[in-house]
């Protein structure tokens, strides 16, 4: 399933990137690539795992979180894509 298969609402894009952020932390967490904690940013874990790949995924992640960029489909479909990348261990 592609992410453009969701509704077309910017809300749900927002939280759509926010899951994908979030699930990725978690694998990350879980195969002990990244120390999580609560209290830490986005960016802190950017200095853990050094990944390109891993810092774009974070940047996308904080302009529209904090950043009112907007989400769409195609940026939803990056950070999946992004997302695959980080898990296989594409740590370029």
């Amino acid at each position: 399933n592609s992410i453009k298969d969701y509704p077309d609402d910017s809300q749900d894009y927002r939280e759509a990137v926010r899951m994908i952020y979030l699930q990725t932390l978690k694998t990350l967490s879980d195969s002990g690539k990244i120390n999580w904690q609560p209290y830490k940013t986005p960016t802190q874990y950017t200095y853990e795992v050094r990944s390109t790949d891993f810092r774009t995924f974070t940047n996308h992640f904080l302009r529209v979180r904090y950043g009112n960029f907007s989400a769409t489909a195609d940026l939803c479909d990056e950070m999946k894509r992004l997302q695959t990348e980080i898990e296989k261990g594409g740590m370029e």
